[in-house]
């Protein structure tokens, strides 16, 4: 039983390993899009063209 657990806990943790890498890859394509687009979005801090008018 505890083989069968430590294997499937390894298991686990490689699932998981490649999800985060996939994710990792994910993002880092989706802020190079968004570099190459509209990189003002990343100015800090980001002031939009719009205004909204003071009540």
């Amino acid at each position: 039983d505890l083989i069968e657990l430590t294997l499937q806990l390894q298991s686990e943790v490689i699932d998981k390993r490649k999800r985060l890498a996939d994710l990792e890859d994910y993002i880092d394509a989706l802020l190079l899009r968004v570099i190459e687009c509209s990189p003002r979005l990343l100015q800090n801090p980001y002031q939009s063209n719009r205004r909204l008018s003071s009540p």
